[in-house]
């Protein structure tokens, strides 16, 4: 299935599905990118979504329009990690084509170490967890990523401290500490 994504204003919103888009009120000039569209393109410009520029055959509420959004740049493609420094100091607005694969959210490990040893690491493994899937709605690639890989740094800091917390008992044990 097709998933949209559009520009409005300085945000890319998305992934909708074309029935989710038609309630976007979206207008001719708004830029909109799917998988295999090359590049940014004014949803006034694509056949498949001239069915939502007709006119209605009964009066709908009046909405605003979205803002009228100014193209996105040409190199618009998915901004290496590597390369963002270098973007940074650019004042255009940059947007990022969804890379397609999204980051896992840890959310289970992280509930898991809570739960059975570190409940106060594994809480903030938690809240890094869930932030991923809602980034990803957004668009927020790299934010994504960044709470993903969050999430996973403190499942892994709660077992580290688990395993070493066993050792410690282990060894009291045997030399009589306990």
């Amino acid at each position: 299935m097709k998933q949209y994504y559009y520009a409005n204003g300085d945000q890319q919103l998305g992934p909708f599905t074309f029935q989710e888009l038609q309630s976007k009120n979206l207008g001719r000039d708004t830029y909109v990118w799917y998988e295999g569209l090359s590049d940014w393109t004014r949803a006034g410009d694509l056949p498949e979504l001239s069915v939502l520029f007709q006119a209605p055959a009964a009066p709908a509420p009046e909405r605003p329009p979205l803002q009228q959004s100014t193209p996105p740049p040409a190199n618009s493609g998915y901004q290496n990690p590597r390369n963002q420094a270098q973007n940074q100091g650019r004042h255009q607005q940059q947007y990022n084509q969804p890379s397609g694969l999204k980051p896992k959210t840890w959310l289970v490990e992280s509930i898991l170490v809570t739960v059975l040893c570190c409940p106060p690491s594994g809480i903030v493994g938690i809240i890094y967890a869930s932030q991923v899937d809602s980034k990803w709605a957004q668009g927020d690639d790299l934010g994504a990523q960044k709470s993903s890989d969050n999430a996973k740094l403190w499942v892994m800091l709660s077992l580290g401290l688990s395993i070493l917390f066993g050792i410690f008992v282990i060894l009291s044990a045997i030399s009589g500490g306990f």
